[in-house]
């Protein structure tokens, strides 16, 4: 398994250091874990989930797009770790779109080592997206690209947005930073 898919599990876990021998049972007693930088951010996470994706409303949103001011790798993190709690949380299909077309993020991240290829031709389908985990699934920028290779005009590119949603109850989007490219508009 991956270096970086690992980290996930880590994440949502919780890191614990190892634990040394206490030199007493009193100084076991106070030493009280603080919670790190990772778990606050999983929490916040998950609070973030549960208020927009699974909330009881409605209207609840079904689409979110994760986008960062300067760094996209970040924002890649943060999607693909709400959408791995989404996944695990609800018995909805949900799909994490690779939308930063230029770094990849999201691929790299679940296919450190490969690019995955998919198995959709002809119309629009599931078959163009990679399963990671039950009910979680990657669609790359190749859902966006033509047999060159070629970014789809705006119009495709739309449809395919939607068909997307039509075809899974949840999808999160990757962006490009906002900074460095407009393709996140």
């Amino acid at each position: 398994m991956s270096a970086s898919y690992n980290l996930l599990d880590l994440a949502e876990k919780g890191y614990a250091p190892p634990k040394s021998a206490p030199a007493s049972k009193a100084v076991e007693e106070q030493s009280v874990p603080r919670p790190t930088l990772l778990d606050k951010h999983t929490k916040e996470l998950q609070l973030l989930v549960n208020r927009v994706f699974l909330s009881p409303r409605a209207d609840a949103p079904r689409r979110l797009a994760f986008a960062s001011i300067s760094n996209s790798a970040a924002s890649g993190f943060t999607c693909a770790r709400a959408a791995r709690l989404l996944a695990r949380q609800n018995a909805g299909h949900v799909c994490v779109l690779d939308g930063n077309f230029a770094e990849k993020n999201l691929t790299s991240f679940y296919f450190p080592d490969r690019v995955p290829q998919s198995n959709g031709r002809g119309t629009f389908s599931r078959e163009h997206c990679v399963p990671i985990e039950d009910n979680l699934w990657l669609a790359g920028d190749w859902v966006f690209r033509d047999d060159q290779g070629r970014l789809l005009p705006l119009v495709q590119i739309q449809k395919h947005l939607d068909a997307l949603a039509g075809i899974f109850q949840y999808l999160l989007i990757d962006t490009a930073a906002l900074l460095h490219s407009e393709d996140a508009l």
